[in-house]
């Protein structure tokens, strides 16, 4: 493609060849580049459209999340400081969870790994080597 072909495409009325050029292209003026969540839903309406139209899942266009601001409290009094906050702002928040967080059953929550135990004489070793 040659930057004539593009400079002609992008003013209406020019005659253009680019559409030989390009294999089947398709824009999506809804989906303007300063709005990333609708290109990221767009994104996952694309991995999963087969899986959809062969009624193998099912699709929601906006996800529980949408675009807004999610804040978490781990304590009480987070969600405390949450709510104080909102009040100040004059918005209201919708809680997604009320249950304390933790790890599904399937979740390794120990490491599979040995402890390491380091010696004083080690660690002294490599502090010198460190120095160095």
């Amino acid at each position: 493609m040659k930057l004539r072909d593009l400079l002609e495409a992008s003013i209406p009325g020019l005659e253009s060849n680019i559409e030989n050029t390009l294999s089947p292209t398709m824009i999506v003026p809804e989906l303007v580049n300063s709005d990333t969540y609708k290109q990221y839903r767009y994104v996952v309406a694309l991995a999963a459209a087969k899986a959809v139209a062969n009624g193998e899942v099912e699709f929601n266009a906006q996800s529980t999340w949408n675009e807004s601001l999610a804040a978490l409290a781990y304590t009480p009094e987070e969600l405390e400081i949450i709510k104080i906050a909102n009040k100040l702002m004059g918005v209201d928040g919708v809680m997604v969870s009320k249950s304390k967080s933790h790890e599904p059953d399937d979740t390794h929550v120990v490491s599979p790994v040995m402890k390491f135990n380091m010696t004083e004489s080690m660690r002294n070793t490599i502090d010198k080597l460190n120095d160095e």
